[in-house]
């Protein structure tokens, strides 16, 4: 249930009060209701279908306390779900692929003052006409476009992640092969499923990133935590269901990520919070860039003019108009781009083996000689 939606007639992204106030105030709408008018005017805010209707909030008959928030409902003609089926607000059997929604951003909700800040240089854009709330919504007509075409059934064993990450990060004990040690059981550090990758990945040595697709830079990021259990967490998610290849977005992916990193050098309240590491995971800021490029044609100079433009601005009149829903479509790229090459290298080298029954062996086998069962 989307808490905002799309006016057309007002051309940015509202809540349901907010929509209703303006339309109380309206004088040019040929709609005698507000439910007519909302039949008409709004679209849903990540897949653009239309055919919505306002649903206010619920009380409870008992306690008098609200239950549930005003928001919007999308339906057919025959009355069933209208959202796309990757839609994050579909609620059918259909529903494919919601991590691929991941990367949202919702400006006016969000309690991070980083958000906030962002949400801030939104407004002031927004404003000064340097972009619109039509251009958001025109980004995100251009990621449901690549989200249709080319999808790929996205189903290979989390396994894979971690038997990739071991190679990376073996200990020196278990550098060049498996070397089994009951001493280690007694360490506080010890970990069984850990000793299985270790083990299990030197059969498999193609899985070693190190060895593969050096010319991107990608194959490093396989060695940090957040990453790889990001990857084995989008499997686990999506396994069987259909996304669409991140790789196709590198180019823009690259330039997204220097922009935001140009723009972080510049603000000194970003400079001070953000590590050179850390605004890559920060989706409000990708976000931007994502949205100034998107309107600059992907020309980095043109987008680094409408920034200069923004910081001669010190302040807005309507902090408000950065409340929309932004979205970054670059959310854990890395990750994504890991589960690309090894699903390549998967599919090359080992698309017999099952990993899951594999796994489970060799954790068995581990157990007894370390004496856990």
């Amino acid at each position: 249930m989307p808490i905002t939606a799309y006016s057309k007639f007002y051309k940015r992204e509202l809540d349901a009060h907010q929509l209703e106030s303006l339309f109380q105030g309206e004088s040019q709408t040929e709609h005698s209701s507000f439910q007519d008018f909302v039949l008409f005017d709004v679209e849903c805010p990540s897949c653009n279908v239309s055919g919505g209707y306002a649903v206010k909030e619920g009380y409870s008959k008992i306690t008098g306390k609200r239950v549930s928030q005003a928001h919007f409902a999308f339906k057919n003609t025959s009355g069933g779900d209208a959202h796309l089926a990757f839609c994050e607000f579909n609620s059918t059997n259909e529903k494919q692929n919601s991590i691929a929604n991941e990367g949202k951003v919702d400006y006016r909700e969000s309690k991070s003052l980083i958000t906030q800040h962002v949400g801030l240089i939104v407004s002031i854009g927004i404003e000064n006409n340097i972009f619109t709330q039509s251009d958001m919504r025109n980004m995100r007509g251009w990621i449901i476009n690549i989200r249709k075409q080319g999808q790929e059934n996205l189903d290979m064993s989390p396994h894979i992640i971690n038997l990739a990450q071991s190679l990376a990060r073996r200990s020196k004990r278990n550098f060049d092969k498996y070397v089994f040690d009951i001493s280690a059981a007694k360490e506080d550090m010890f970990n069984i499923d850990k000793e299985v990758y270790e083990s299990l990945c030197h059969r498999f040595p193609n899985f070693d990133l190190s060895k593969h697709f050096r010319d991107n830079g990608f194959y490093s990021d396989i060695k940090k935590r957040d990453v790889a259990k990001k990857a084995a967490n989008i499997l686990k998610a999506a396994k069987g269901e259909y996304y669409f290849d991140r790789n196709i977005l590198n180019e823009k992916f690259t330039l997204a990520r220097k922009l935001t990193g140009k723009i972080v050098k510049h603000d000194d309240y970003l400079s001070r919070k953000l590590s050179p590491s850390a605004f890559l995971k920060s989706n409000p800021l990708m976000a931007l860039s994502s949205l100034l490029l998107f309107t600059s044609d992907w020309d980095s100079e043109k987008a680094w003019m409408k920034v200069e433009n923004i910081y001669k601005i010190s302040s807005v009149k309507d902090s408000n108009l950065g409340n929309f829903i932004g979205l970054n479509p670059f959310a854990n790229y890395s990750a994504w781009v890991i589960i690309k090459k090894l699903s390549f290298l998967n599919n090359a080298y080992y698309d017999s083996v099952d990993f899951d029954i594999l796994f489970q062996e060799e954790k068995s086998r581990l157990m007894k000689l370390y004496g856990l069962q």
